[in-house]
């Protein structure tokens, strides 16, 4: 048996879903920052450990390169407090961007 699904119904769900869409794209400010300094700290890893040459410490001397590190490792710590949050936040409205048979039907 189909339900009768009025243009408002339609608008509304449109609204949602586009809403929603717009609040999984956009990150905050700070976890755009800490996304780079997490990406600075991989890429600075990784060259320390491929060639032994330390990025941060050719680039930066004393106490500006320990601050650096310091830094990331914050960025590194806010990540993996938040990271589970978004995850679980996307866990919990994955399903709520799609209109469902029963509510057409």
């Amino acid at each position: 048996m189909m339900k009768n699904v009025t243009p408002e119904m339609l608008k509304a769900r449109t609204s949602h879903v586009i809403n929603t869409l717009k609040e999984e794209k956009s990150l905050e400010l700070m976890d755009k920052i800490a996304l780079v300094l997490l990406f600075v700290g991989g890429i600075t890893w990784g060259l320390l450990g491929i060639f032994n040459w330390n990025l941060i410490g050719a680039l930066f001397s004393g106490f500006m390169a320990r601050l650096i590190f310091i830094v990331v490792g914050i960025a590194a710590v806010y990540m993996a407090i938040v990271t589970p949050k978004i995850l679980k936040y996307r866990q919990n409205h994955s399903h709520q961007g799609t209109m469902s048979h029963t509510e057409i039907s």
